[in-house]
């Protein structure tokens, strides 16, 4: 005989058995994630004289590390982070958006967030891009002259990162007129070589006005104490906005892709697009 307090209790048990599944399953897939996903999220911010209004829910607030330099000597100084509402002109008149800024006083390259066992001192840099580190707004930034290569040396070694011509489609276009041609950027240490950026060329620049590898790399020094190079580079074909991708070299793994263990974009709310 059917008990109808047993019937009514079943569903609830299969609702309770569901769930119980599907957290283990979640669990297992935790733990199996693939071993280059990094343990915690890293930030990576630039914070200008007067700050760039960006997306709050993407980059936190609070303690980074920046990287400052003097003379190629760099240390990662402490600084405070926040991001509040301000009125901001944009291209469709003053609006109020959430605004990113830092309390440092002087220019830094980047600050970071996250990236473990980063401290503050000194950081151990082989490069550093003079004009960016100089300039107030780095997204109004006059592009240098275009150049596709630069050789870095770095404890008895170089590092090379290069741009090189690659025939193909922007898989983001369509129609008569769109690029054949894209700019790969790549570096090469020691036996590795990766790609760090695939820029195709717009309507606005075309091929003769990207950007060359004196806007593009921004800094070279070891942030992960591995004494492997890591990078920050600029990934952008136009100099009116401003993209950074950081790469870590203990994310680096034998037959895959380098991808940035950070990165972050701004574009000029005031800033048409055309």
């Amino acid at each position: 005989m059917s008990n109808p307090l047993m019937n009514a209790m079943r569903p609830v048990a299969r609702l309770r058995t569901l769930v119980a599944t599907t957290l283990m399953l979640s669990a297992c897939l935790r733990a199996g994630a693939a071993p280059d996903e990094p343990a915690a999220a890293i930030a990576l911010v630039h914070a200008g004289a007067t700050g760039y209004a960006v997306d709050a829910a993407t980059y936190p607030a609070g303690r980074y590390l920046a990287v400052t330099c003097e003379k190629s000597a760099c240390a990662l100084v402490p600084a405070q982070v926040s991001i509040g509402p301000r009125d901001v002109a944009t291209h469709d008149g003053p609006e109020s958006l959430p605004v990113l800024q830092s309390d440092l006083k002087t220019h830094a390259l980047f600050l970071v967030q996250g990236v473990p066992g980063l401290a503050a001192g000194p950081v151990q840099t082989w490069y550093v891009n003079e004009r960016f580190l100089a300039a107030p707004d780095p997204a109004a930034m006059a592009p240098a002259r275009r150049r596709l290569d630069r050789t870095v040396p770095i404890a008895g070694d170089t590092v090379q990162v290069s741009g090189h011509w690659l025939e193909g489609v922007d898989p983001e276009c369509s129609g008569p007129g769109c690029p054949t041609r894209a700019l790969a950027w790549k570096v090469r240490f020691g036996p590795t070589e990766r790609t760090l950026a695939t820029l195709w060329p717009d309507a606005i620049v075309g091929e003769q006005g990207m950007l060359g590898v004196d806007d593009v790399l921004v800094w070279v020094g070891d942030l992960d104490g591995d004494g492997q190079p890591d990078f920050v580079i600029r990934p952008q074909a136009r100099p009116d906005f401003l993209a950074l991708s950081l790469f870590l070299s203990t994310q680096l793994r034998v037959g895959h892709p380098w991808h940035p263990a950070a990165k972050f974009y701004y574009w000029d709310p005031a800033n048409p697009g055309c």
